[in-house]
């Protein structure tokens, strides 16, 4: 399922700067393991925004990708 969800954000134009994914588990927890080597499971509710230092959705990987926060629900 991660590798749908990866092809989906290369899809994206280069001009767009921000994106947010909604979805479900197990797909988002293994988009923040394989991103940023998230630890556990993402709850529902729960928000990572992640940052890429590149300049195309296409070069997206764990080697340019950096977890800014994690917000948990309460």
């Amino acid at each position: 399922f991660v590798n749908e969800v990866i092809e989906s954000i290369t899809y994206t134009f280069d001009d767009v700067n921000t994106l947010m994914i909604v979805g479900h588990n197990p797909s988002l927890t293994a988009l923040g393991v394989s991103l940023v080597g998230l630890k556990e499971k993402i709850l529902m509710g729960e928000v990572l925004k992640i940052e890429f230092d590149c300049n195309s959705w296409t070069s997206i990987d764990i080697s340019n990708a950096k977890l800014i926060y994690q917000i948990k629900p309460d």
